[in-house]
């Protein structure tokens, strides 16, 4: 869903509005001290909630699409996203 949005709208506001309106589950993102700020999470983040803040990752939970390309891709595994159900 979250890459279809992408092709389709070229604005990651639009995507971003998109996922508050259809993503019933929140996600608690967590990045730990053997971040080392290369920025790969920063480039894989498909909706740019991810941010360098002082060369370690930072992640706003509230357009987190929960894709986990972020973890994934991390050199030091330093990204947890859980999930977090709502109600």
């Amino acid at each position: 869903f979250i890459l279809i949005a992408k092709v389709l709208f070229d604005d990651y506001n639009e995507i971003r509005q998109i996922i508050e309106i259809f993503n019933m589950n929140h996600y608690d993102c967590q990045i730990n001290d053997g971040c080392i700020g290369c920025g790969l999470c920063v480039d894989l983040c498909v909706v740019k909630s991810i941010s360098l803040d002082s060369l370690k990752a930072k992640i706003n939970p509230r357009y987190c699409c929960g894709c986990l390309m972020c973890v994934e891709d991390c050199p030091t595994n330093s990204i947890k996203i859980l999930e977090v159900k709502n109600g």
